[in-house]
């Protein structure tokens, strides 16, 4: 289903999948659920936890090791949020499936 996608947008999103599931063991102790989906143009990535407390962007500290994943999320998603659920949430993300032109073919 992915190998058709750019090698570019593939690495962007094997990048937001590593961030939402490290998210949801990091932070839940419930079973965790991956779902990808690839449809009208986009990679739809979405993790299911147990936890009903949405993600909350830190700021970014040059010295910190930790907390930049979200942001990393919203540089390469066109968009991302999360949903409640009945048992806790869904943090998703649409990035889309072609990557943008090079800079010197604009």
């Amino acid at each position: 289903m992915l190998s058709r996608l750019d090698a570019d947008v593939l690495d962007d999103v094997v990048m937001v999948v590593n961030e939402l599931v490290a998210n949801a063991y990091d932070h839940t102790a419930a079973p965790v659920r991956l779902h990808v989906l690839l449809t009208d143009g986009y990679v739809h990535v979405a993790v299911e936890d147990g936890s009903m407390v949405p993600p909350t962007p830190r700021g970014w500290c040059p010295s910190g090791t930790r907390g930049r994943g979200l942001l990393l999320i919203e540089e390469l998603a066109v968009a991302w949020g999360s949903t409640p659920g009945p048992a806790g949430k869904t943090v998703w993300a649409h990035l889309t499936d072609t990557a943008p032109p090079a800079d010197d073919q604009v």
